[in-house]
């Protein structure tokens, strides 16, 4: 689901990314481009709307992929932590908190880890 939503999430703003880069190099289109939307607008009628999309495949695949992979590392983090979690003679904090939940701390826990695990 992680990596279905990271290609989701990559090809909905690929677009401003392509604009912020067209913007980068004003000087290089043939026409003066004035802000987001001018740009936007400009490109699109020029260019036609396939061009925001224009090498949109690898950047997906790449955030897909990533994603996919994050999520994989911190449930088997989260199992790891659940699996070897010390028994407490101590009541749960509340009544309504099943066995099988990570509390608040295991959880930015395991977030950290694989953040530190994943990230270079």
């Amino acid at each position: 689901v992680g990596g279905v939503l990271g290609g989701v999430g990559i090809t909905a703003t690929h677009p401003w990314y392509v604009v912020r880069l067209t913007l980068s190099r004003n000087g290089s289109y043939p026409e003066p481009l004035h802000g987001l939307w001018d740009t936007f607008t400009t490109v699109a009628r020029r260019e036609g709307y396939r061009y925001f999309y224009r090498g949109v495949m690898w950047p997906c695949v790449r955030r897909s992929t990533f994603l996919g992979v994050f999520f994989c590392t911190a449930a088997a983090i989260q199992d790891a932590l659940l699996t070897y979690r010390p028994t407490t003679t101590s009541p749960p904090l509340t009544t309504h908190q099943p066995q099988h939940q990570l509390t608040v701390a295991e959880n930015t826990l395991s977030g950290m880890i694989t953040g530190a695990l994943l990230s270079p």
